[in-house]
């Protein structure tokens, strides 16, 4: 009789711990449904978001935006007219010999140019002085500080000398070639017109008979041809 009490006993705990083992799931899944009902309650109870559209600009591409430019002041700098070419008349005096030239300068810059001269010393009276005459051309190369036009120029020459005879009162005459060199500084009155001095400088490369060198400091006028 008490074995078979035990059995009934053993059998009632077994089954009762098995049926608790199969119902914890089931509640366990009803809580999280429960759970998740409330959450889709809060979410569906939730305030709508309000959302708002910034419009943007679409420039239409035919029709390009324009941006008026900034104006630039413009800038002042004084330069030299611009001219084709200028005539030089040269005039001097040589220990009271009369110098009397000209060149043609053909611009080939604003600053550069070829300048083809003649020049001509002569004689007075008894006075010591050599006549000659200077065939040459020069490069001239400018600069134009404000309303002066100052200048350099080397070239090549041809001099044709008067030779006084050592023998007699005759003289001879004589060419030879060498270097020259011109400088100068000119004072621009208007876009046509300039004044001032030249220093010409002729070397005699070849003839010992005659003056080494030649020096002159002349007036200069100068008519630029526009």
């Amino acid at each position: 009789m008490k074995s078979i009490l035990k059995t009934t006993l053993a059998s009632f705990v077994l089954f009762t711990f098995m049926s608790e083992a199969q119902s914890a799931p089931v509640k366990s899944n009803a809580n999280n449904d429960k759970t998740a009902t409330s959450t889709n309650s809060a979410v569906t109870t939730a305030s709508p978001v309000t959302t708002t559209t910034v419009p943007t600009r679409v420039e239409h591409p035919s029709k390009p935006v324009i941006i008026d430019p900034v104006p630039v002041q413009p800038v002042v700098v004084q330069t030299k007219p611009k001219a084709p070419g200028a005539w030089d008349v040269i005039l001097g005096m040589n220990s009271g010999a009369g110098n009397i030239g000209a060149d043609y300068e053909t611009m080939k810059s604003d600053s550069t140019g070829i300048a083809p001269y003649f020049l001509h010393s002569g004689k007075e009276g008894s006075i010591k002085t050599t006549q000659a005459s200077h065939l040459g051309f020069s490069f001239k190369a400018h600069l134009y500080p404000g309303f002066w036009d100052l200048y350099a120029a080397p070239g090549l020459g041809i001099t044709q000398a008067e030779v006084p005879s050592t023998t007699s009162s005759s003289s001879s005459i004589k060419s030879v070639i060498g270097p020259t060199f011109r400088w100068g500084a000119l004072y621009r009155t208007s876009s046509k017109f300039a004044i001032g001095l030249e220093n010409f400088n002729s070397t005699n490369w070849l003839d010992k008979e005659i003056s080494g060198s030649y020096s002159y400091t002349n007036l200069i006028l100068r008519f630029e041809v526009q």
